[in-house]
């Protein structure tokens, strides 16, 4: 089984902490600060030294406020507060989504665990389909996987239809609270297929419709 995995707990109180960060200044700041998905490279220090918008614009960091903890040499996905300033971004609080590389369904080999978990938002970034998962929780960790149920390529081969589910685990957390997680499901490796156009179909397990489904179309560059 790949288990290159990271398991990753709900980001608990993540953006009313950004929020209440940027509050006592938002007279200064609004509307340049930006919540937003970057893709980041960090170098031999394990600082984030430059980043990438999900339009495809490349900023140097000139200043690193994410106080992350990051291995060295990598490319990494992010999500941020940050502002333009001269010669690049200047990065305020910053945390690592859930971001996982979906697991074909026959190479996972645990069971599967399906607790509720709804969307807020979910929209096709740079080869990434992110998401704003809000879920019931009080103080466990919650772990979150990408499921691919089906990867089938058509017969002339330019068009791939992929079904990817949402593993969650609540580990038994009590529903307390409603909180947001923050997800972001790479497909740049779909483009290994060698087709023209990907049909990427998501589906949590939510509270009220059962199984909800959303269908994105995502072009490989």
């Amino acid at each position: 089984m790949r288990h290159r995995l990271q398991i990753v707990g709900i980001l608990f109180l993540f953006v009313l902490c950004l929020c209440y960060g940027c509050s006592k200044e938002e007279e200064y700041y609004y509307p340049s600060v930006k919540l937003e998905f970057l893709t980041a490279t960090t170098n031999q220090k394990g600082t984030i030294d430059q980043v990438v918008t999900d339009s495809g614009k490349a900023y140097n960091v000139q200043n690193d406020g994410s106080n992350l903890k990051l291995p060295a040499d990598t490319l990494l996905r992010i999500v941020t507060n940050y502002e333009e300033v001269e010669g690049g971004v200047k990065l305020y609080g910053a945390a690592i989504p859930i971001s996982n590389i979906p697991i074909p369904l026959a190479d996972f080999e645990e069971e599967l665990v399906h607790d509720p978990a709804s969307i807020q938002s979910i929209w096709m970034g740079r080869d990434y389909l992110n998401m704003l998962l809000q879920v019931k929780a009080q103080n466990k960790k919650h772990t979150f996987r990408f499921i691919e149920q089906e990867a089938t390529l058509n017969e002339a081969g330019d068009e791939l239809f992929v079904h990817i589910i949402l593993y969650h685990n609540a580990n038994d957390d009590i529903q307390a609270y409603t909180q947001r997680a923050y997800a972001s499901i790479p497909l740049k490796h779909y483009a290994t297929y060698g087709c023209k156009k990907v049909i990427i179909r998501f589906s949590p397990y939510t509270d009220y419709e059962g199984v909800a489904s959303y269908d994105f179309e995502y072009i490989p560059k």
